[in-house]
């Protein structure tokens, strides 16, 4: 095994190199996986995107190339100056106790101010991280990794998390800072330092996410990796598709036909009465008189930082329970009450940073929500080596076995909380027609950022808005998405 730290020769678009930015060698990830090999040129040929079905190892190959894996066997050439963009590294921001300002290296370089600017995080500098909704948090993560100027950044699945108006700022930014920075920071005085160009590496399973500047693909599977250069008329939502298939899986008609009939009851399932969370002088919900009742299904909608995740953790509290399961900070004041039945379960991005730190295996993370046998369910969803530890487990893995363990348990109350984050195309599918199918037998409330997955069954809305009372509350029908 080798591994080298190249000294990066950063150069104008004028320059060019022969040399590969980054390279694997009949590299081994991890045991009993194919040997890779793999080129990551300069910035100057283009962006590059890793493309695979979950488990396939995607995410193992950005942290080698970051130097935050090993490699078993094989070599691994890297540049020594890296940036990480992942749901690991969203979850060790999530611990630190440091403010947005402290987190940002308190804004000494132009750069880092700029992204602020960009980012819109000026309003949250001395909010602690720990209080500020996960969409936000992936955007000080990102400004960040990205002020610090990489030759590389690993962007897997950055988007996740991040609203529409977010994600196309994003993908604007990182579309110019492959360009140079000198584009950006230093438009009158450009040098060939400040016009130095950050190489970017996409994992991603959205098509729609893969930037325009993105010019070779390569592909992970159980065989190898194998890279193509992009064509225009290539149709990657159609080739993810089939790429991510798989024959191991049941039926989502014969997976909630096994769950057994409908649960009964014509109790209010969520009650809220002036509900309202703070956290220090900061308002993240105001005003929230909600009620959800047997048969409604409820998309709760709104941007980044309006307050969404965290009433769906609010939501995990029973009636008559004083703690809050996996739920806000302990730092957050609570104004109002919120009611829920006791039947309820839910997958949330929260709920997965704190799974993720646990040393139980996955089959005991089946349990989590009281199923007796939830095997068969995450079988069904192509799970079976259930013996590994729940953090062995690919990100997408871990969301597929969150979401067995959910729904195996037959909720009365499901809440879905941005459940297709870090899901391949094929599971993306089958998880949204999962909760489309549970909505015959439960009710559900459901959180996401993408339109696209505003499912059919969805009968109202919950439209909050940050530092605000919620600006709809009521049946699908007669919602605007633009209020």
């Amino acid at each position: 095994m080798r591994v080298a730290l190249l000294r990066a020769v950063r150069c104008t678009a004028r320059c060019s190199s022969s040399a590969p930015l980054a390279a694997l060698r009949a590299a081994e990830l991890a045991h009993g996986t194919a040997k890779l090999d793999l080129d990551i040129a300069d910035a100057d040929a283009g962006g590059h995107a890793l493309l695979g079905r979950n488990g396939s190892g995607k995410s193992l190959v950005g942290r080698a190339l970051c130097g935050d894996a090993h490699i078993k066997s094989g070599s691994l050439d890297r540049p020594a100056r890296t940036a990480h963009v992942s749901f690991e590294a969203h979850e060790a921001l999530a611990k630190e106790d440091v403010t947005v300002y402290e987190a940002l290296g308190k804004l000494q370089t132009k750069a880092s101010k700029y992204l602020a600017v960009r980012f819109g995080l000026h309003p949250l500098l001395w909010r602690p991280v720990k209080a500020v909704s996960t969409g936000e948090i992936r955007k000080v993560l990102l400004a960040r990794a990205l002020s610090a100027r990489p030759d590389l950044v690993v962007l897997d699945n950055a988007f996740d998390g991040l609203d529409a108006p977010s994600r196309a700022a994003l993908a604007k930014l990182l579309s110019q800072m492959s360009r140079g920075w000198g584009d950006i920071l230093v438009r009158d005085m450009p040098s060939a330092k400040e016009a130095a160009r950050t190489q970017l590496l996409q994992v991603t399973h959205r098509a729609s996410e893969i930037l325009p500047e993105v010019t070779r693909l390569t592909w992970i599977t159980e065989e190898g990796a194998r890279t193509e250069a992009r064509t225009a008329d290539d149709d990657l939502e159609a080739r993810l598709l089939a790429a991510t298939a798989r024959a191991d899986v049941a039926p989502v008609a014969d997976l909630i036909r096994d769950l057994g009939p409908p649960l009964d009851g014509d109790d209010l399932l969520v009650e809220a009465r002036g509900l309202g969370v703070t956290t220090g002088d900061t308002t993240i919900l105001r005003g929230v008189d909600w009620t959800v009742a047997p048969g409604e299904h409820w998309l709760v909608a709104g941007g980044n930082g309006a307050g969404k995740s965290t009433l769906a953790a609010l939501l995990t509290r029973p009636a008559g329970d004083d703690g809050v399961r996996w739920g806000p900070a302990a730092t957050r004041s609570i104004e109002g009450e919120v009611r829920t039945t006791r039947s309820v379960a839910w997958v949330s991005t929260e709920l997965h940073l704190r799974a993720a730190a646990s040393a139980q295996s996955a089959r005991a993370m089946l349990a989590l929500f009281g199923a007796e046998d939830a095997a068969p369910f995450a079988a069904g969803l192509g799970l079976r080596d259930l013996e590994r530890p729940f953090r062995a487990l690919s990100q997408g893995e871990q969301k597929l076995l969150l979401v067995a363990a959910a729904v195996a348990a037959r909720p009365r109350l499901l809440i879905l909380d941005e459940v297709t984050q870090g899901l391949d195309a094929f599971q993306r599918g089958r998880v949204l027609a999962l909760a489309e199918a549970y909505a015959a037998r439960g009710t559900l409330v459901f959180v996401t950022h993408h339109t696209s997955e505003h499912l059919r069954c969805l009968t109202h809305v919950l439209h909050l808005v940050q530092n605000d009372a919620p600006v709809y509350c009521g049946a699908r029908a007669a919602w605007d998405p633009l209020i």
